[in-house]
């Protein structure tokens, strides 16, 4: 389409350094991060919250999300070290390298036995069934 209509509080800027393409992509990544944290996950100032596959584009911006809000801890999951290591200047404040860790034992250990408080979790399947599960504090209602 050559136009489109839309609410004036849905429009922004395109920064000069991002094309169209890059430029669309950015908000999906945003809006699903702030809606798993601060919608599904009411995530409160304080709280510990558990992002897995944090290099992903919704990790990522689950990451700077969470900071924003003042999550208390940030702990996310990757695949090495090196990837990890990159996360923190996103937010992140612990790192767990799933590929050889024991990611629920970890983040148990993280939060002192706690939990997580809340978990964005884009990986499911068996991480779900096993990793995120385990991670969960123990009064969480799931949701």
């Amino acid at each position: 389409a050559q136009q489109a209509l839309l609410h004036a509080r849905l429009a922004m800027r395109v920064p000069e350094r991002l094309g169209w393409a890059e430029a669309a992509a950015t908000p999906v990544a945003l809006f699903t991060a702030h809606d798993a944290l601060a919608s599904a996950g009411r995530m409160r100032r304080g709280d510990r919250v558990l992002v897995q596959a944090a290099s992903s584009g919704v990790g990522i911006a689950a990451l700077q999300v969470a900071r924003e809000l003042g999550a208390g801890q940030v702990v996310g999951t990757a695949g090495g070290e090196a990837r990890l290591a990159a996360l923190a200047r996103h937010g992140l404040t612990h790192g767990i390298d799933y590929r050889g860790e024991d990611v629920g034992a970890r983040v148990l250990a993280l939060t002192g036995g706690a939990g997580a408080d809340v978990i964005v979790d884009m990986v499911g399947a068996s991480a779900v069934a096993v990793d995120t599960c385990d991670s969960m504090r123990a009064d969480s209602d799931g949701q």
